[in-house]
């Protein structure tokens, strides 16, 4: 998916899955004074495998933008997910940024939580929920 940034845009994705999936996203900054704030976030248990890339490109044309691109991985069980948030900046009149972050719940935490009465399912969803909450109203991948 391509998507031309036009002013300044917000969003979140969200992508939950248990198979192999690829996806493809592409944030360009053609115009002046534009921005954008993109935070992904992927949530792959059992075997799912996942590959994502993610790019924001800020055209030369693009002066004075700014851009920030945020990818968010959870994993359990032996899920994989290959992600790279990638930037491509063709001024030096912007401002850009990016961050990926970790976490793959793992025997320990469930135990404990399962311990305390929850069924690894509800122990699963308490977890993923905690980093999820914030993208409930995104879209969905």
């Amino acid at each position: 998916m391509r998507q031309y940034i036009l002013g300044d845009i917000k969003q979140k994705y969200l992508l939950r899955t248990n198979r192999r999936r690829t996806v493809k996203l592409h944030f360009v900054h053609r115009e002046p004074h534009t921005g954008s704030n993109i935070s992904i976030c992927i949530v792959a248990g059992k075997q799912a495998k996942v590959k994502l890339q993610a790019t924001t490109t800020i055209r030369s044309s693009a002066i004075d933008s700014h851009a920030w691109l945020e990818i968010i991985v959870i994993t359990s069980d032996r899920a994989t997910v290959q992600a790279a948030p990638n930037l491509e900046i063709d001024n030096n009149q912007c401002q850009a940024g990016h961050a990926l972050t970790t976490k793959h719940i793992g025997k320990n935490e469930l135990f404990y939580l399962m311990s305390r009465g929850l069924t690894k399912d509800q122990a699963w969803q308490l977890i993923v929920s905690e980093v999820t909450a914030r993208y409930h109203n995104g879209v969905r991948l």
